[in-house]
């Protein structure tokens, strides 16, 4: 076992999450009833909103405090957002997050791993992160993440297009800030899956009609979580995802703590997990414990660590990352609570690592111009259809990623500072 595992695993409580999710059943049933019964049953506007009700007892939150207790430690959850639009089909992970409950130090904390990041999928040699999730379900992508980055994961929940929209409507939507830009772009993504499916959504779509902030509701929200063919790309697109999960996180802690139960059953509803329905109430019990008002963030791997490289090895487009660095930052920020600073790492030196690849010789211009005629015109197909496709995002994700004389640029200014 590496450093890291020796670290991971000693902080985290469940070396192996099988065998205690045995012991912790058989107490789920026995509690089950009782946890359950600080439900409240009502028809209300507010309650199926999800909104505080300000008028509890204090007494009866003091009784259901009682049933509760904290989950010790550092525990470890993955958050899988996958682009399933019929059920049982098999798909990509769309969205992939760590989400942390760090006990230590009072702290809840949210890794997004960029889906293109280049990596070792046991079983399919080195791929993009995200297509493990198609190829081997949830187990794979788990087993590709703690391997790549050598850390554990102790629980994981998976959610689709349908799911994520329940849940947040049931805690009442978001209020968000999006750009002209955004606003349409966000607006072409709600079409885009009715185009796929009529009535996606079993409800009429709800486009935006103003850009600023504004509340949003499920379907809007998904969408703000989707789109990617603006601004920087992956990199605004994870950014908007940690926004949307850390407002999500924030508005069920408001929540009042005799109606966990409810919500907890409410989001049970939506998600595939292996966390038993009790421990999901304890995890809600200690972020409110704790006080926890605002959510660490990180992205793996971040700017400074890879390079986007296109038309990578028949893999299409790909991150390419310092591995050995990034391992540190993550295992720093979920481990040690040390944040991320860019200042103390050098931009990743690509053409001097042994990724590096000869770029193709330079095609006539001609030639680029049909191409990207004819990519442009099945580029929307192919990702709809959920095909694990090399060239999938390779003209796409170039808009955020800073090209080779722009990066031998800053390291210049960085070595003369």
């Amino acid at each position: 076992m590496n450093k890291y595992n020796e670290k991971s695993y000693v902080i985290n409580n469940t070396t192996n999450v099988e065998e205690s999710n045995e012991d912790e059943k058989a107490s789920t049933t026995e509690n089950e009833d009782d946890s359950k019964s600080g439900e409240i049953k009502s028809n209300s506007s507010e309650e199926k909103s999800g909104t505080i009700d300000t008028g509890v007892d204090n007494e009866i939150e003091e009784k259901e405090t009682i049933k509760y207790k904290e989950v010790e430690g550092i525990t470890n959850i993955l958050l899988v957002g996958t682009d399933e639009r019929e059920d049982g089909e098999r798909t990509r992970s769309d969205t992939m997050m760590i989400l942390t409950i760090d006990n230590i130090n009072s702290k809840v904390k949210v890794t997004s791993i960029l889906r293109d990041t280049y990596a070792k999928i046991p079983g399919y040699n080195m791929q993009k992160l995200n297509h493990s999730y198609r190829y081997g379900g949830i187990d794979l992508l788990r087993q590709s993440l703690e391997k790549t980055f050598e850390m554990s994961i102790n629980y994981y929940a998976i959610v689709n297009f349908y799911g994520f929209k329940d849940i947040v409507d049931e805690i009442g939507g978001l209020e968000l800030t999006v750009s002209d830009e955004e606003k349409d772009e966000l607006n072409r993504c709600i079409i885009g899956l009715e185009n796929q499916k009529e009535n996606f959504f079993n409800e009429e779509p709800t486009l935006l009609e103003l850009s600023g902030t504004q509340h949003m509701n499920g379907q809007q929200v998904l969408a703000y979580s989707r789109m990617r063919k603006i601004g920087r790309g992956s990199f605004d697109r994870v950014e908007r995802q940690r926004e949307v999960v850390t407002k999500l996180l924030l508005k069920i802690k408001e929540t009042s703590i005799i109606k966990y139960p409810f919500v907890a059953d409410k989001i049970f509803e939506s998600v595939k997990t292996n966390i038993p329905f009790n421990t999901a109430l304890d995890m809600a019990y200690t972020i409110l414990k704790n006080n926890v008002n605002s959510i660490d963030e990180l992205q793996v791997p971040p700017d400074k660590l890879c390079r986007g490289v296109n038309n990578y090895l028949d893999n299409g487009f790909v991150f390419i990352m310092d591995e050995e660095n990034v391992k540190k930052v993550i295992h720093d920020f979920v481990f040690e609570n040390t944040a991320y600073d860019p200042d103390e790492f050098n931009w990743f030196d690509y053409e001097n690592s042994i990724y590096y690849v000869e770029p193709e010789p330079e095609v006539k211009e001609n030639q680029t111009e049909e191409a990207d005629k004819e990519e442009g015109n099945t580029e929307e197909i192919k990702e709809d259809e959920n095909q694990v496709d090399n060239t999938e995002s390779a003209d796409v994700e170039l808009e955020g990623i800073e090209s080779g004389d722009n990066i031998k640029e800053q390291k210049n200014d960085n070595s003369n500072s």
